[in-house]
């Protein structure tokens, strides 16, 4: 993060706040955490980071629980317990006025649904819901799914996050999530058909009130699962050198050249040639009388009168 950036956004702080900040708030949360839960200085280190960028008004507390889900790689209850046990050791002035900060700054938002109200919805939630609401945000079940669709793009996938996030808030209905796929992530109905399929069976069992958050194993985030073959017996092993092909050695790739560099090298040796300019004649006959046969009146001369018709008398009324 600029330096600039952070320095204004302290600045702007009250003076109670902005020496809140500045305290050793974040080291003393920070450590307290990992002597309770035994974590690495590195763990210790984003958390404390994420905890900064909370109350310096650059996350609200749902995406700071997130981001330790993401980057610590904790599950998600833990996640809740350890943020929200560190945010309620804030003096409640301190923790006030971070709140109404942060609404404060989401005023402006443009979105369909303004990340205010979600935030404002978020903060009602029940633990169980919210919990749910987080799994959606975090997993990396969506990734899966997404990258067996060929949907790769971060983007992408943060938006298909976001959109089952809302479904699960009940700002759309599920019924609508095949065309909300094909609308927001830009993608064929078909690819919508086919994702759709996936994620409505992962969203199935969420609207049950008994749901537990599970604990995902990173076996759960990978798209692909490569087999380890089976090591070879001695005589399996020569078998194979003999039968082995000839190595070929690929031959060097020519470095490519695409039309834009091709441009630029022209654009910078161009010199344009200067061409001379043509000399216009025209053969048409001259028609109009040369300026001198004008008459002047400059010497005295009356100008002719224009001629103009005569008026015919006025008959007078017949009736006297």
């Amino acid at each position: 993060m600029p330096n600039d950036l952070l320095n204004n956004r302290i600045q702007n702080f009250t003076q109670e706040y902005r020496d809140f900040v500045m305290s050793d708030f974040v080291t003393v949360v920070g450590r307290e955490a990992q002597a309770l839960h035994g974590w690495s200085a590195d763990t210790r280190d984003i958390f404390e980071n994420m905890i900064f960028l909370y109350i310096t008004l650059f996350c609200n507390r749902i995406q700071c629980i997130e981001a330790v889900v993401l980057e610590c790689d904790l599950s998600v209850t833990n996640a809740l317990s350890v943020v929200n046990t560190a945010i309620a050791k804030m003096p409640k002035e301190m923790l006030n006025e971070q709140r109404a900060a942060i609404l404060t700054l989401l005023q402006s938002d443009n979105d369909i649904i303004a990340e205010k109200d979600r935030l404002i919805h978020l903060e009602s939630l029940s633990l169980q819901k919210l919990s749910v609401y987080i799994y959606v945000k975090t997993t990396k079940k969506i990734t899966r799914f997404c990258y067996s669709r060929a949907i790769t793009d971060p983007s992408t996938i943060a938006i298909c996050h976001t959109l089952l996030g809302d479904i699960i808030l009940g700002f759309y209905k599920i019924e609508d999530t095949v065309p909300l796929l094909q609308q927001e992530l830009g993608i064929d109905a078909k690819t919508a058909a086919l994702l759709g399929a996936d994620v409505l069976d992962f969203l199935a069992p969420l609207s049950d009130p008994n749901f537990v958050v599970p604990v995902e194993t990173e076996d759960a985030y990978m798209p692909v699962v490569v087999e380890t073959p089976a090591p070879l017996t001695p005589a399996a092993s020569y078998a194979a050198v003999q039968n082995q092909a000839p190595v070929t050695i690929p031959q060097p790739i020519p470095e490519l050249h695409t039309m834009a560099t091709d441009a630029s090298v022209v654009r910078a040796s161009y010199q344009p040639t200067a061409q001379p300019e043509p000399t216009y004649s025209s053969e048409q006959p001259i028609i109009r009388k040369p300026l001198s046969d004008t008459p002047s009146y400059a010497n005295g001369t009356v100008a002719p009168t224009p001629h103009s018709a005569a008026i015919p008398p006025i008959e007078p009324p017949r009736w006297g």
